[in-house]
């Protein structure tokens, strides 16, 4: 086994751990009022072991609110989120991270003090439970991640001379040395350029083929649709669709929500 195998094994779950069918993850009647404003209301969905599945919608259906909800940073007004059969529900955000759920933020938020690998050491320090018990131990950590992501060149960078594709990438990282069961990608192409785009497209499948799980908001279609098995789209925090990117894309629901009702009445009225 290469150096590059053995960090990649010490950074991703096996996929033997768990049967490829199993759900991995399972949101039910998951509920979030602000107020009088229903930000996501009555969901449900499964995640299944090892598989992409992307979550789609207009602004303000709801997206980031459910990433909230199942990373603990929100506790939801109803239902439940659960891994593997244990209970998240009401969990701080710092002890469903210890369980092996991950995520990145659509507002980048890395240290500013702190160089690349500091930054990516303290996902691992504070990452998974069994994780490095030091920080000596997690730098260690901070640089396989690096090395394998092949951003060890900006190990020792500061944040501030980052590219908006390298802070990107920085994200990636740093939830990666968390070493998560699930990782939760908040829009980690947005501001990208076509070319970082597609660096972070093979990144984020090839985290996956070593058996994370990946729960992904974009609104980059090519995204979409080049990375994910199975697709749920939200709109006004309602559950509207869930498929395959082929099943979505030609759902008249998801036409409509997207496009508008117009536009939707036009092409059935072209289908017929």
């Amino acid at each position: 086994m290469t150096h590059q195998q053995e960090a990649v094994a010490d950074v991703a779950a096996s996929p033997s751990d768990v049967s490829p069918s199993s759900d991995v993850l399972e949101a039910r009647g998951l509920t979030c009022r602000f107020g009088g404003l229903t930000a996501v209301d009555s969901v449900d969905f499964q995640i299944r072991q090892g598989e992409v599945l992307g979550l789609i919608g207009p602004n303000g259906a709801g997206k980031t609110t459910m990433m909230n909800l199942i990373s603990g940073l929100t506790p939801p007004t109803a239902g439940d989120v659960v891994l593997r059969g244990r209970r998240l529900t009401g969990l701080p955000s710092h002890q469903v991270t210890r369980l092996g759920v991950a995520r990145t933020f659509q507002v980048m938020r890395p240290f500013p003090g702190l160089t690349v690998r500091e930054n990516v050491a303290i996902g691992a320090r504070f990452g998974k439970a069994g994780g490095p018990g030091t920080m000596k131990a997690a730098l260690g950590r901070a640089d396989e991640v690096l090395d394998w992501m092949g951003l060890a060149h900006l190990g020792r960078a500061e944040i501030g001379r980052l590219t908006t594709g390298e802070r990107k990438k920085l994200e990636l990282a740093r939830a990666l040395a968390m070493e998560p069961q699930v990782l939760l990608l908040d829009e980690v192409m947005a501001g990208c350029n076509p070319r970082e785009v597609g660096d972070v497209m093979e990144l984020v499948q090839r985290v996956n083929d070593r058996g994370v799980t990946i729960f992904l908001i974009e609104h980059l279609m090519k995204a979409v649709m080049g990375l994910c098995q199975r697709v749920l789209v939200l709109h006004h925090g309602k559950r509207i669709a869930l498929g395959t990117p082929r099943e979505v894309a030609d759902d008249p629901a998801v036409v409509e929500a997207y496009l508008g009702q117009r536009y939707a009445e036009a092409r059935r009225t072209a289908d017929a």
